[in-house]
């Protein structure tokens, strides 16, 4: 059974959560068991352990296993794989970034260095890269301005782009998808007000008949219908909000992801972030 979107972001939420805190120092061995079981599980739910061509490849070159060829034709053996497979269900995070990995290095690997740098690389894609606080708000880094994301959209359509801002979530928060909520970071720290982008579910949305939205007849940016509503984008640290709308637009390929925007002073969105989390406990 293929995942949702959502069930499929989860999982890779676990993934990088486990990754990451099995990279501590001095951790307990029950923790690292049960962190390794709970990485076992999602990978498995990403179809990242199933026996596959592409998957077996995959798992022996994060070995550092070639079975017995070159680095080179060992490549050219994972791209016919990964032709095979018509570059979709094989593709998440992890793989993505150990082939791309590969494929950048071609030339200069050699398998004694292979396993520590291949994983590294793959890593990087969930580890966190930043943790701080914003006005008391804590916030924890996936990407940082000027690295790149990418991934696909839940109608399949693939996208990646080079990160403006500070991109991550706030802790401890749960937004409307069951995670937690998702942050941009802006240049001023002072910053009085937040503003809370209402992002549209993109494939319901080009689904519409025409540039407006059948149940309100607005447009995607003027649009609050329930049904069309995907999750919270929220920005902190800008100064106005067309200087929050511009930076959204900037990090997404279609407009129509943009719904409205919601302003609200900082000191009333954390307490009422604050008031959700007790409330949830």
């Amino acid at each position: 059974m293929s995942l949702s979107f959502k069930e499929k972001r989860a999982h890779q939420k676990t993934v990088r959560s486990a990754l990451a805190a099995l990279k501590r120092e001095g951790i307990k061995f029950a923790e690292k068991r049960s962190l390794q079981k709970q990485l076992k599980g999602a990978m498995s739910a990403l179809g990242m352990l199933t026996k596959a061509p592409i998957e077996t490849l995959l798992q022996r070159l994060l070995n550092g296993d070639f079975d017995g060829a070159t680095p080179q034709s060992y490549l050219e053996k994972m791209q016919e794989a990964y032709s095979q497979d018509s570059g979709k269900s094989a593709i998440d995070d992890l793989k993505a970034a150990a082939f791309a990995y590969i494929k950048k290095h071609k030339t200069s690997l050699t398998t004694e260095a292979t396993e520590g740098r291949i994983l590294e690389s793959a890593q990087e894609r969930f580890l966190l890269q930043d943790r701080y606080q914003f006005q008391k708000l804590p916030i924890s880094i996936e990407t940082k301005a000027g690295q790149s994301r990418s991934g696909t959209d839940p109608d399949d359509h693939d996208w990646s782009i080079a990160m403006q801002y500070d991109y991550g979530y706030i802790r401890g928060t749960k937004g409307a998808d069951g995670e937690e909520i998702d942050v941009y970071i802006g240049p001023n720290r002072s910053a009085e007000n937040v503003y809370i982008v209402k992002q549209h579910a993109i494939e319901k949305v080009k689904a519409w008949p025409s540039d407006h939205c059948p149940k309100c007849q607005k447009k995607p940016a003027e649009c609050a219908c329930p049904e069309f509503y995907d999750e919270d984008k929220v920005f902190l640290g800008f100064d106005s909000e067309p200087d929050a709308r511009a930076a959204y637009i900037t990090h997404y390929d279609d407009p129509r992801f943009l719904g409205p925007i919601e302003t609200m002073p900082i000191d009333e969105y954390r307490a009422t972030i604050q008031l959700s989390a007790k409330e949830a406990a």
